[in-house]
């Protein structure tokens, strides 16, 4: 039988991956914490999750929902002191890529300095990711030039390449997955033989959010793709693209994640069935579950079913 206590504990870490890549930390008089955008289902974790840690988060549903579903969809806020801080307590010492901000706010409880503030709005901005349009970000901060804070490096294009270290949590990199991540099966016609290709795709712009996914991946040997594109010019900083594709990888890494991911669960289990199923049938040539597949997964993610 699982302990409650490790679930729990499994739970935060997903809550950690989940909020580097949907959550912020702001001031607005005081102190806030947002997790945006998140469907009814992850809002449900998300606030189950939170309510064990003894904290009653504020909740409203969007005026409108997102552009590609037309899901309600909620957002989620801690603004009150007996909520933001059993989120540092618990939460914080799993979070990677947003962990800066959160030490900030930690040290603002501290004096409630309006520096830290400043600073903490500061890094936002830049903090771990790779700015192309300088002048633009120096205008939304108001300030003349970027080197402010001698524990907040700029980053350039010099520091697109990624090293990866020992981290190794499924769990986190199962909220990154549920916030960021996207399972698709891609489609060629070679020959007029149709070929479906799984791919699971995790964009961030964050570098540590990256490194510590990729760390992931390295640990538990699977196979995967870096994409940093420096040609971009209309962006105003990078992103990285990792891509796990192709059968084998795919299902090495959806048996990992399935029974820790919760929002795209049902994705990840049609497209282990559909790898499974193509390890076992390589002969079938116009693979008409590829086709159906694909236009399941292609529903799933804008709310419906085809």
């Amino acid at each position: 039988m699982d302990n409650p206590q490790e679930t729990e504990n499994l739970n935060i870490k997903w809550l950690a991956g989940f909020f580097d890549a949907e959550g912020s930390i702001g001031f607005n008089d005081k102190p806030i914490i947002t997790i945006m955008n998140v469907c009814p289902n992850t809002s449900f974790v998300i606030k189950d999750t939170m309510i064990k840690m003894g904290i009653i988060p504020d909740t409203h549903i969007r005026e409108k929902p997102s552009k590609s579903s037309k899901k309600l969809r909620w957002n989620i806020f801690l603004k009150y002191d007996e909520q933001i801080l059993p989120f540092l307590q618990y939460v914080k010492p799993y979070v990677k890529g947003k962990k800066f901000q959160l030490e900030l706010l930690e040290e603002w409880y501290k004096n409630q300095s309006k520096k830290i503030q400043d600073k903490l709005f500061f890094a936002n901005q830049v903090y771990n990711q790779i700015v192309c349009k300088p002048q633009k970000i120096m205008q939304k901060l108001k300030i003349n030039n970027l080197e402010q804070y001698v524990d907040i490096p700029i980053l350039n294009d010099d520091d697109g390449y990624i090293v990866t270290n020992t981290f190794n949590c499924l769990n986190y990199c199962a909220g990154l997955l549920d916030a960021d991540g996207s399972f698709n099966l891609d489609f060629v016609s070679v020959k007029g033989k149709s070929k479906y290709t799984p791919q699971i795709i995790m964009m961030n712009k964050n570098k540590e959010i990256v490194k510590s996914y990729c760390s992931v991946l390295t640990n538990n040997y699977i196979g995967y793709h870096v994409l940093f594109n420096m040609s971009e010019k209309k962006v105003d900083k990078r992103k990285w693209k990792i891509t796990v594709s192709g059968c084998k990888r795919c299902t090495k890494m959806l048996e990992s994640i399935v029974s820790k991911i919760h929002t795209k669960r049902e994705q990840v289990n049609l497209m282990l069935q559909y790898c499974r199923y193509k390890l076992n049938n390589s002969s079938d040539v116009n693979d008409v579950t590829g086709f159906e597949c694909k236009k399941a997964l292609d529903g799933m993610k804008k709310g419906f079913y085809v």
